[in-house]
């Protein structure tokens, strides 16, 4: 009983550190970590309380840790890509309606009406007898 109350101890302790570490980075968590570290500490708690049923929670603990670890990154990972493809089509959006108001404003410079040489009213002056 001592030792799995050590055990449970030691681990909690173990995933504190952890967060701790990781809360010490300067750059913000990536989807893909995030998804890791939550997957880790929620397989390592459900590891740990199914663990203790059977008699053993830090195996129970190493076991669902990993397991949520890979499961967690999986999810994270894809979440990640999911973000990269959404930007790239905002990005590829932009682009085109730039290229449509570029083609919009050519093709009203382009139909805009065209006036000759012969057209343009010449400004004569005209010399008036009446000064004022």
């Amino acid at each position: 009983m001592r030792s799995n109350r050590l055990s449970l101890v030691a681990t909690a302790l173990a995933v504190v550190l952890t967060l701790g570490l990781a809360g010490c980075e300067a750059q913000p968590l990536s989807p893909r970590e995030k998804g890791a570290l939550a997957g880790g500490v929620l397989g390592a708690g459900t590891g740990a309380i199914i663990g203790s049923a059977v008699g053993n929670p830090a195996a129970g603990a190493a076991i669902g840790g990993g397991l949520g670890l890979v499961t967690g990154g999986l999810i994270g990972n894809e979440i990640q890509n999911q973000q990269a493809r959404n930007d790239f089509t905002q990005a590829e959006l932009a682009r085109q309606q730039r290229e449509i108001e570029y083609n919009r404003r050519l093709l009203m410079w382009q139909q805009r009406p065209f006036v000759e040489q012969s057209e343009v009213i010449e400004e004569r002056t005209y010399s008036s007898p009446y000064v004022y």
